[in-house]
């Protein structure tokens, strides 16, 4: 008899409570590079989607960070909208996004990867580690070069302070 496969996440509630962290990897499928400065205009569009979007549902976004193929997130759940239904609905909605740019078919992964921030892990540490992903990728000698990023917590003055 075949094993039954796990299920990814962890318990639903986890992903409803405000005020605990969550790092996200969310990679785009097959790994294809849609984000960043060949994609231009679309990664800023879907910054800007993102940017609108947690405004409307007052989620708690620390940082977003689109790489080429991938979106690093550090956010919570708001009152109005658990991380899970948060990031479902705007992998939809960029999706939509993306046929007008002339993209076909899904544009993500099924899943994404997830890790809720211990009680003795500081949110600097994981937000420096989110914003230097393009550093050590070598796109940039320091992560502020790197214009395809977003928080409403923190301004890039406070961010830099993070260093």
């Amino acid at each position: 008899m075949l094993s039954q496969r796990k299920h990814p996440r962890l318990d639903q509630a986890l992903y409803q409570y405000p005020s605990h962290p969550c790092s996200l990897t969310i990679a785009v499928k097959d790994r294809q590079e849609v984000f960043g400065p060949r994609h231009d205009e679309f990664t800023k569009e879907a910054i800007n989607l993102l940017a609108q979007y947690v405004k409307t549902y007052g989620v708690p976004l620390h940082v977003a960070l689109f790489m080429p193929d991938h979106v690093h997130i550090c956010a919570e759940a708001s009152l109005q909208k658990s991380l899970i239904h948060f990031i479902g609905e705007w992998k939809n909605l960029t999706t939509r996004l993306s046929w007008q740019y002339g993209h076909h078919g899904v544009l993500w992964q099924k899943s994404f990867f997830d890790h809720f921030l211990r009680k003795e892990e500081h949110i600097s540490t994981v937000v420096r580690y989110i914003l230097n992903n393009p550093l050590r990728a070598k796109r940039v000698t320091h992560w502020w070069e790197y214009t395809y990023w977003y928080s409403n917590q923190y301004t890039i003055e406070q961010l830099k302070n993070f260093e």
